[in-house]
């Protein structure tokens, strides 16, 4: 039996559509919808970013256990470089600084970022090289749940599989936000559709 992480209860969608779910430890499901339905939305939901008109959310796991991974992750960059913007989580948990450091260079190395941007400018990174940056930050996090928005649509075909691949091997429980089937069954086993 699975243990559960998230409840959703009647929790709308921008189209209208009234969802119920559960996820539950180490599941892989996505929802699947058209553009412009409220699927980004849905996920800052999820994670406790936008508060539901009607409908509820329960979260059940660690106080912290949730992140996402944004559409667009380097609009929400508060730092300057790669470094520090993986850091953030693991510097204020309360680790000594050899173990958050540690953490910091395991998520980048996990992430893909090479070594010599570590310590350059976020700016002067690509869009790749940013989401792979967002990658390391959601992984240094150590959630229990990830919510993916269109995850690695920033990558290559073949760096979007590496991602599909590394989250599997983790074990996170996922919930994948897409409009594309090919990336729903990439990174998701059960798989919700919603039609407007």
């Amino acid at each position: 039996m699975t243990v559960s992480l998230l409840t959703v209860r009647q929790l709308s969608l921008s189209c209208g559509v009234k969802l119920d779910l559960e996820i539950g430890c180490g599941q892989r499901m996505a929802l699947l919808g058209g553009e412009a339905c409220g699927k980004s939305r849905f996920g800052r939901m999820l994670v406790g970013l936008v508060v539901p008109e009607s409908g509820e959310v329960v979260w059940h796991g660690e106080a912290r256990g949730r992140a996402m991974l944004f559409r667009v992750p380097d609009w929400h960059f508060l730092t300057a470089t790669p470094w520090e913007e993986v850091a953030l989580t693991p510097a204020a948990s309360g680790q000594s600084d050899v173990a958050w450091h540690q953490q910091v260079v395991d998520s980048l190395t996990w992430a893909g970022v090479s070594v010599e941007a570590w310590h350059g400018s976020l700016m002067h990174l690509s869009a790749s090289e940013r989401y792979r940056v967002s990658m390391a930050v959601v992984h240094s996090m150590q959630p229990q749940l990830l919510i993916l928005d269109e995850p690695g649509h920033m990558l290559s075909d073949q760096g979007e599989e590496q991602l599909a691949q590394a989250l599997v091997a983790l074990g996170v429980a996922t919930f994948t936000l897409t409009s594309r089937i090919a990336r729903a069954r990439r990174f998701a086993d059960q798989i919700m559709y919603v039609q407007p």
